[in-house]
């Protein structure tokens, strides 16, 4: 299980959208809500401090959604993150193809959004596993 605080990387190009989605999910104390506005911004932030969940936007500049997922995929240290792609042009199939959990239609509703990240949250701690404890070295 994870340890308090827990990482959501919000990955959205549109500065109002991503703003809000996270300023709503930073109203829970227990997330550490991160934002960047493309694809490469996005795999920099998810290599340096993997989260537990992305929400990620298929159509991004850059580097587009679906190939952030793939590489996310292929990572082992991101690999276990649970990905809830959004997109209102997209393709649910390919978005699951490459790599998402979950596939959201814009405009999700906010609350459609964060019931979709609890549930991720839920997800991804099962895919890390249990805990371990620190190990002891004697010293």
């Amino acid at each position: 299980m994870f340890t308090s605080p827990i990482g959501v990387l919000v990955v959205e190009d549109d500065p109002d959208v991503g703003e809000l989605v996270a300023y709503l999910l930073r109203r829970d104390p227990g997330l550490a809500v991160s934002l960047v506005v493309d694809g490469q911004e996005a795999l920099a932030a998810a290599g340096a401090s993997p989260p537990a969940v992305v929400v990620l936007d298929l159509s991004l500049p850059k580097v587009d959604g679906y190939e952030v997922a793939r590489r996310l995929r292929e990572d082992p240290a991101t690999a276990p993150c649970w990905i809830i792609g959004l997109s209102g042009s997209g393709h649910a199939d390919a978005a699951l193809a490459a790599g998402c959990d979950q596939f959201l239609w814009k405009p999700a509703g906010i609350e459609e959004v964060e019931v979709a990240v609890r549930a991720g949250l839920l997800r991804a701690a099962e895919r890390a596993g249990p805990a371990r404890p620190p190990v002891d070295r004697g010293q």
